[in-house]
């Protein structure tokens, strides 16, 4: 075996211009993996939060109408109790009473 002479270590193998272009092959086509499952998680994250803006915006918008939707309820209602009123006159005013 072939040591140092400082720490009595093995020697690293020595690599060939050859070996050192395939490791770097190996890391590049690894780093190109990763780097497309990066793409497409960020990608994946990216419509979502797209999808949830939309949803948010939508809401927005609702909820914005609120008020108004609540005016207009209380305007039906209003209007109702007016109609109610003018049908129990109208009732009164066509029913025959017998007499006691």
């Amino acid at each position: 075996m072939n040591h140092n002479k400082v720490g009595m270590l093995p020697k690293p193998p020595s690599y060939t211009t050859q070996d050192q272009w395939e490791e770097l092959h190996r890391a590049n086509e690894r780093n190109a993996r990763l780097a497309a499952k990066c793409d497409s998680l960020v990608s994946s994250v990216h419509d979502r939060l797209e999808r949830e803006f939309g949803d948010v915006t939508t809401l927005q918008m609702l909820v914005a109408q609120i008020p108004r939707v609540n005016e207009q309820i209380k305007q039906i209602m209003q209007q109702l109790g007016k109609e109610q009123k003018l049908l129990i006159c109208e009732y009164d005013v066509f029913t025959v009473k017998k007499p006691s």
